[in-house]
């Protein structure tokens, strides 16, 4: 009795950790729209000279993320995750001290390249290997802290923006990290925690003890390339949705406050959307359950490019919006689980995770250059409606789940 509730707190402390981490990786997406008038009015920039920062880290989270996958099959997640988070907090922290165009994008840069190393990817590995029965709720708390950094960041944002400026709000981001995150995952999040050492991942040589495809077995199973091309559409809608619904908003004649609300309750039902989707994901055809929430993404957008200014249904389209930006990640975590087993469930979740970036990558990109030629949104707000709804029209294609063994059932 009391092995397994030593067990189950350490799982909690897994998932706190775990679901930190993840949190602390979301913090630069959430915070640059934040960071946009600030720059754009000290050095003149435009938008998409901006939110080039996020593009070029999901460049390198695209580049290296393969990479990663594999040191964590090797290695395990905490050897890879705690150097490279305090990296990040520190490289987050420099973007404060830029002076020039050139420094913003080297530093920039720092932060994608030691993001890449605590992405989601490697917090989520030691969670899906700590649970069977119920891993996508398992995924869906750990992935909430996106969610939760979302809902926060905004107003935790603009207030040290409103009271130290935007330079040394960017340490103060990178001292929650530090102060708060890391000596979590300090003491909690380790491969202990989900019943392995890293030694052992070292000699079994990539969980050859667990059930499950190679790469290159995985990549001539049709389901890869739906989840790929799937993954691919509704990332680049996901990321621009967050990046661009508060300059939208304020294009349309909300206030920045307002619009920081909507951002808000984007965020908020993003967590909603990730529990409830991880539950689901459970108990019902995961590619389903992805269908439905990424369909119902693509009537909200379409009703804001319809023309709707009124403030109670910008609000419920902005919560809408955000039960896909929310179970994205739970249901492409959950599914390459599912049909590709664990054996080496980094690599191969970090390969699809590197198509995940190329929508980060040039989704925004694109949509903040239709901006800058067009000067409206109007083009961008259908296409976001049309990459949701493409992407859940993909998901239908998937077959049911392949049975690589008993203990992946739950």
């Amino acid at each position: 009795m009391g092995d397994a509730s030593e067990r189950e707190t350490r799982h909690w402390l897994l998932l706190l950790a775990a679901t930190l981490g993840t949190g602390a990786s979301g913090i630069p997406t959430y915070s640059i729209g934040l960071f946009a008038s600030p720059l754009a009015a000290e050095f003149g920039w435009g938008r998409s000279r901006i939110t080039f920062a996020i593009t070029l880290t999901a460049a390198f989270t695209m580049l290296l993320t393969p990479f990663v996958g594999r040191l964590v099959d090797q290695y395990g997640p905490r050897r890879i995750a705690l150097p490279a988070v305090c990296a990040s907090a520190l490289c987050l922290a420099m973007v404060g001290a830029v002076r020039s165009y050139p420094a913003y994008v080297v530093v920039w840069g720092l932060v994608g390249i030691s993001g890449a190393f605590c992405s989601p990817v490697v917090w989520s590995v030691a969670v899906a290997n700590g649970f069977s029965r119920n891993r996508g709720a398992a995924l869906a708390i750990s992935l909430s802290g996106i969610g939760l950094v979302g809902a926060i960041v905004p107003f935790a944002g603009a207030w040290l923006i409103g009271h130290l400026g935007w330079r040394l709000a960017y340490s103060g981001l990178a001292a929650y990290v530090l102060l708060v995150v890391v000596p979590v995952a300090f003491f909690h999040f380790g491969d202990r925690s989900s019943g392995r050492t890293a030694r052992q991942r070292q000699s079994d040589r990539g969980h050859a003890d667990k059930p499950g495809l190679t790469l290159r077995e995985a990549v001539c199973v049709r389901e890869f390339w739906v989840l790929a091309a799937s993954f691919l559409l509704a990332a680049s809608a996901v990321m621009s949705s967050v990046l661009h619904l508060v300059p939208i908003l304020v294009d349309k004649g909300f206030s920045r406050f307002g619009a920081a609300s909507a951002l808000s309750i984007l965020s908020s039902s993003a967590i909603a959307g990730r529990l409830a989707g991880g539950f689901l994901l459970d108990r019902l055809f995961a590619p389903r359950v992805g269908a439905a929430i990424l369909l119902v993404s693509a009537l909200a957008w379409a009703t804001l490019a319809g023309g709707s200014t009124q403030d109670l249904s910008i609000y419920i389209c902005s919560a809408l919006i955000g039960l896909a930006v929310g179970a994205e990640f739970d249901i492409a975590s959950f599914l390459t689980a599912r049909y590709f087993g664990l054996r080496n469930y980094a690599t191969i979740y970090g390969v699809l995770f590197t198509v995940f970036s190329i929508g980060i990558t040039f989704g925004p990109l694109i949509f903040s250059t239709l901006y800058d030629r067009t000067g409206s949104y109007d083009v961008s707000l259908k296409l976001l409606a049309a990459c949701f709804a493409g992407a859940s029209l993909l998901l239908l294609l998937c077959r049911p789940y392949p049975e690589l063994d008993a203990s992946e059932r739950g």
